[in-house]
Parts: structure tokens; sequence; C-alpha cells
């Protein structure tokens, strides 16, 4: 088995100015559990999780007002 195997194709990917939210929705209506987030260049620059949404929420952000940017595991190992 090989990663072409198991992966979601076409992929689904946002940029680091998407909201919490705009990721929240693509992950509820996509049945993802996260989200790869591409720099403007197409590199990636993190991925957002339920995870990482569930602590946003837990902080007391606003979904509509959090950024990717401020909320995504960086360093990623591909």
């Amino acid at each position: 088995m090989n990663a072409a195997d198991v992966m979601n194709t076409p992929i689904v990917a946002a940029t680091t100015k998407a909201s919490a939210r705009e990721i929240a929705l693509y992950m509820l209506l996509g049945g993802f559990s996260g989200v790869p987030i591409l720099e403007k260049d197409g590199k990636l620059a993190g991925i957002v999780t339920e995870m990482d949404l569930l602590h946003t929420i837990r902080e007391g952000k606003s979904l509509e007002d959090t950024t990717v940017d401020e909320i995504m595991t960086r360093d990623i190992v591909t």
C-alpha cells in the first residue's frame, strides 16, 4: 500500500488568510479531520486539524475572526 491508496483527491487546501470558520466548514462538509494550509507560492505552510479548532474555541476566540495562520500547526514533517 502507498499514499495514493489512502489519500483524498483532489486535495482540499486553504491559504494562510482563510478564517478558522471557513476551515471548519470545509472539514465538516468534506468529512476531513485536517486541511493543509498553503503559502501564496503553493508551498506547505502547515495544517489545521480538528484539535486546532477545538483549542481555538476553548480559548474563547471567534472562528470568524481568527485566521488559520494564527492556529495552524507548523513545521510539518513530510
